[in-house]
């Protein structure tokens, strides 16, 4: 058990992006959430990388494609050697979450400029061959 310390210097804020490109990485955090105006369900994913990158990744709900990027991120996670269990109910809901939590995937990040600043975004959740694919000559 931890003793109490006070806090009294500044708290550390500073992320590292992920570099373009193909990486290995893992889901530290998974959580339910909602779009900026509360219309749209989504599973928010906390990304971090071996060096200590981190970034997010949405899963969006309402459709097709939001069923189809889960579908992704379960296939990247079985590619990484977890097995998948059949009885889940793949959806926006706790369970979904709890399992997403801490499982290795391949990603794909992509440097964009917004406001004049460059950062690394996770664009896709990438299979293994997606993944050895970056790799091949």
């Amino acid at each position: 058990m931890a003793k109490f310390q006070e806090k009294t210097e500044q708290r550390t804020t500073e992320y590292v992006d992920f570099a373009e490109g193909p990486h290995e990485a893992k889901i530290a955090r998974a959580k339910l959430s909602h779009s900026k105006d509360s219309k749209v369900e989504m599973i928010v994913l906390r990304i971090v990388g071996e060096d200590g990158e981190s970034g997010f990744f949405n899963i969006v709900f309402g459709d097709e494609f939001g069923v189809e990027q889960l579908m992704f991120v379960l296939t990247s996670i079985k590619h990484n050697g977890f097995d998948i269990p059949e009885e889940i109910d793949w959806d926006y809901n706790q369970e979904t979450v709890d399992f997403l939590t801490g499982k290795d995937v391949y990603i794909y990040v992509k440097n964009e400029v917004y406001q004049g600043n460059t950062s690394g975004k996770i664009k896709r959740i990438l299979t293994q061959d997606e993944y050895d694919s970056f790799f091949e000559e």
